[in-house]
């Protein structure tokens, strides 16, 4: 849990520097009791970050598997999830140049 000091008068002063009405300052201890003449004390909860995931829709492969197995598909050329894409490339090239 956080302090949060919420300045809303003139005359604060931290390290030399003037401290403006309308700040609120993030404070890890409470503000100290000479501060209140300054403005309001109160607390905050700590923000927890979610680190959202998209949702890939190619089950982790590469943009470039994905176009060659696209492409593969599109010509009837068999392959499975362990064929590298060497071997997938030289299908499709042969398959190109059977069909020409």
């Amino acid at each position: 849990m956080k302090s949060v000091f919420k300045v809303t008068g003139l005359g604060l002063q931290v390290d030399k520097v003037m401290i403006m009405p309308g700040s609120e300052l993030v404070l890890s201890a409470p503000a100290p009791s000479h501060w209140q003449r300054f403005g309001d004390a109160g607390s905050a909860e700590d923000k927890k970050m979610t680190v959202a995931t998209p949702k890939a829709g190619n089950d982790g492969k590469t943009k470039k598997r994905v176009g060659l197995e696209d492409q593969a598909g599109k010509l009837g050329v068999d392959f499975t999830d362990d064929t590298s894409d060497a071997d997938l490339i030289e299908a499709i090239k042969a398959k190109k140049a059977d069909s020409k």
